[in-house]
């Protein structure tokens, strides 16, 4: 699997979402509605990360964040905060607690 690894000014991403900071895109493993919209609400809670729109089909998550406040370590990490594993977790990591979604 490649990587999905993304500044965006420009994209068609770019242009439906008003754009604070930069973007990058994560391929987060959710399943459900109930899980997008976890990640898409409790994201953007965090000092740094504007928005959070995510694809049900595709499991990619854009997000628009500070990079003086988050790198892509720090989103991963929120991101498995809510109860995700994403791209770039560490292979074979099990998540603890109880998930952000109802998958």
């Amino acid at each position: 699997m490649h990587a999905i690894l993304t500044s965006q000014t420009n994209s068609t991403q770019a242009q439906n979402t008003k754009q604070i900071g930069e973007l990058i895109t994560i391929k987060v493993y959710f399943h459900c509605p109930g899980g997008k919209a976890a990640i898409e609400q409790k994201l953007p809670k965090h000092d740094g990360i504007f928005s959070a729109k995510a694809d049900l089909q595709t499991k990619d998550v854009v997000i628009d964040y500070d990079p003086v406040v988050f790198n892509k370590e720090k989103l991963v990490a929120a991101i498995e905060e809510i109860g995700y594993l994403t791209e770039f977790s560490e292979k074979g990591k099990k998540l603890q607690g109880s998930f952000g979604g109802s998958d």
